[in-house]
């Protein structure tokens, strides 16, 4: 046996080795393929969480006016008839209390409003939209809370309401 029956020649092992090179290159080049979409499908999960996030936080807002706001008219009825209806209004700290002030209010990324709006029943009582052939109830407000914000360029918006009425008030 020859010496170079047992050992590849040299010709033979520069072919397998471009041909691993061209194995590894190949695999370079799907792997890369395959991350495109994959990094896309990231970016697009982080984004749809920062958004969910906000709306989260806008939610939370809104909902705090109107509980803060529902403390404020439980305790004293006639603020909250004394706010002119549609005008927007935000809450601010008073001592150990809050009040009603005019406006919207901006807090960092957000902006909130709360507005009132009348109630309207029909002859049955039932709380339907306002029309001439309804009554308002002088009674009852509708509270809105409004949470709007910039994502992507495009304004968003929470909004909660809430019916108050005043259950104490004298009837007619």
């Amino acid at each position: 046996m020859t010496q170079s029956d047992n050992c590849p020649s040299a010709t033979a092992r520069r072919h397998q080795q471009g041909n691993s090179l061209i194995e590894v290159l190949l695999v370079i080049v799907l792997l890369g393929m395959l991350s495109i979409p994959l990094l896309l499908s990231i970016n697009r999960i982080n984004r749809n969480f920062a958004k969910l996030t906000i709306l989260a936080n806008a939610t939370t807002i809104s909902q705090r006016n109107l509980e803060i706001a529902n403390h404020i008219v439980q305790t004293d009825w006639q603020t909250l008839s004394d706010l002119q209806f549609y005008q927007p209004y935000h809450l601010v700290p008073d001592g150990a209390d809050w009040r009603f002030e005019a406006g919207e209010q901006t807090q960092g990324v957000y902006t909130t409003q709360l507005t009132v709006e009348p109630v309207c029943r029909n002859s049955e009582l039932e709380l339907v939209p306002c029309s001439a052939s309804t009554s308002q109830d002088p009674n009852s407000r509708l509270l809105i809370s409004t949470t709007t914000w910039l994502f992507d360029g495009q304004q968003h918006q929470s909004r909660q309401q809430l019916i108050l009425t005043n259950l104490f008030a004298q009837q007619p």
